[in-house]
């Protein structure tokens, strides 16, 4: 894994080969990895992602995914994510939740349109170059999709020293023109109003990208069944937890021996990767860094007849919650005019 890398950064992303790994052999023999989803034809064709993605519901909405938008909306993206990728970026394959079967690098040509009467189906491939000294067991990870970006930690302790530097790595859930964000919730200071207005709208703009439904009552209800997520895993550890929300800069206060943690809590329909961050948040995280935990619930799915309710989801943990392992870019900023 000593390819030049290129200026623009190195995407880390998990693929399964198939149900269990079923195009593995074929995969690796041929260079390339397979995803399904064909009935949507070689993506090249589509002129935007909007114009895919209409056609991927129209297909997949009813028949495979029972009508639930959200859902579809979030395998649609799984499969455009092939059309981000890039030569150089990183493929992880994998075999369920804890089984690494190479490591990959993306070639020129990248995603390709390959009918095979041998596979029989999963036409969707780019084009890899694999390495399978990286083939181990791992710790459980949240790989319950087909195509997922994989975070720099998880990546880090798969490649260990091949891993690219944490400052080329690029986030494909990132829009293009939108800045980059990582991480948490509330800081030891009330927000003001307009910080308040200006995260709330940047949060908007995330889920948007994400596939997320701006309905106050669809948030309502993903953010309320992350927190009960939260507050489980927490009590499970043998914390005593306390919601404290509404009084402080962070959701739960958790303390066992003496100690505390500050966990904040967000909850997602898309993949999780990014959250907005207040500025009195960012300080509060700097100065309590060893004691914070961000906690994120994602890929909760939601149905929505007379009330939203949400279930499902993996939960991922930054703890300790280090800003220096993501990367953090201001959102806005407030001027204050003297007078």
């Amino acid at each position: 894994m000593t390819e030049i890398q290129r200026k623009k950064g190195v995407a880390l992303v998990k693929i399964a080969p198939g149900r269990r790994a079923k195009f593995w052999p074929e995969c690796l023999a041929g260079g390339y990895i397979c995803v399904g989803w064909d009935e949507v034809g070689n993506l090249r064709q589509y002129r935007s992602k909007l114009e895919f993605q209409r056609t991927f519901e129209r297909k997949y909405k009813r028949s495979e995914y029972h009508g639930r938008l959200s859902l579809t909306r979030r395998k649609a993206n799984e499969l455009w994510t092939l059309t981000k990728l890039k030569h150089g970026d990183k493929i992880v394959a994998n075999k369920g939740i804890k089984q690494v079967l190479a490591v990959g690098t993306v070639q020129k040509q990248e995603y390709r349109w390959r009918p095979s009467k041998r596979r029989g189906g999963h036409f969707h491939t780019v084009k890899v170059k694999w390495d399978t000294s990286f083939a181990k067991k791992i710790a459980p990870q949240p790989w319950n999709q087909t195509v997922a970006e994989v975070s720099y930690r998880v990546f880090k302790t798969i490649a260990g020293s091949h891993a690219p530097p944490p400052e080329s790595i690029r986030l494909l859930s990132d829009d293009a023109n939108a800045p980059k964000t990582v991480s948490s919730n509330e800081t030891g200071t009330t927000t003001s109003r307009s910080e308040s207005k200006i995260i709330q709208t940047v949060e908007h703009g995330i889920e948007q990208r994400a596939g997320f439904q701006p309905n106050p009552e669809i948030r309502r209800a993903v953010e309320a069944h992350a927190m009960a997520r939260a507050v489980k895993e927490f009590e499970a550890r043998g914390y005593t937890v306390i919601d404290v929300s509404r009084q402080k800069s962070f959701d739960l206060l958790c303390a066992k021996n003496g100690k505390n943690k500050y966990v904040e809590v967000k909850g997602s329909q898309g993949n999780g990767l990014e959250v907005a961050l207040t500025a009195g948040e960012v300080r509060f995280i700097k100065k309590h860094g060893s004691n914070c935990v961000l906690c994120v619930v994602h890929g909760i799915d939601v149905e929505s007849s007379k009330r939203a309710k949400a279930s499902g989801g993996q939960m991922t943990l930054d703890e300790p919650l280090d800003l220096s392992r993501g990367e953090l870019s201001p959102i806005a900023f407030t001027y204050r005019r003297r007078r």
